[in-house]
């Protein structure tokens, strides 16, 4: 197969993990005058919502690549009840980031390096444009 019949026109890039990353102890970071949003359901929205906007412009001629970031105690995103359907869209890629590989870098584990989990991503993507956004990011 040539490179060009894998690629896309668009790559979109973001990095999460199944934890608490950018909640502070009582209410999360996102206070929009109703329950807060968690970070999994920040990442759930975004991947929600930017999946069904890319679909819609570019039908399948992008893809959506997911770094799940140096999963804390093997609770990885494709597993998490409210992502776990999301994870089989076919224009999703998900690639995993274990603890090991980031301690081979010397990173710190418990870190959450997510710039250097967007360059995992990019490494790996088929996109001629690629654009990296935060895990809570929203397309229009």
């Amino acid at each position: 197969m040539h490179l060009n019949d894998m690629s896309k026109k668009l790559t979109v890039v973001l990095a999460s993990r199944d934890d608490n990353y950018g909640d502070d102890a009582l209410d999360g970071i996102y206070n929009l005058n109703f329950t807060p949003l968690k970070n999994i359901d920040r990442t759930r929205m975004s991947i929600e919502n930017n999946l069904n906007l890319l679909s819609k412009f570019l039908e399948h001629d992008y893809e959506l690549i997911v770094v799940d970031w140096s999963p804390i105690k093997e609770k990885y995103l494709h597993n998490n009840i409210h992502l776990k359907e999301l994870f089989n869209h076919p224009n999703l890629k998900s690639i995993i980031v274990e603890p090991s590989a980031i301690e081979k870098v010397g990173l710190n584990v418990k870190g959450f390096n997510e710039y250097f989990a967007k360059n995992v991503g990019i490494r790996n993507s088929l996109g001629k444009y690629i654009l990296v956004i935060n895990s809570d990011g929203l397309l229009s």
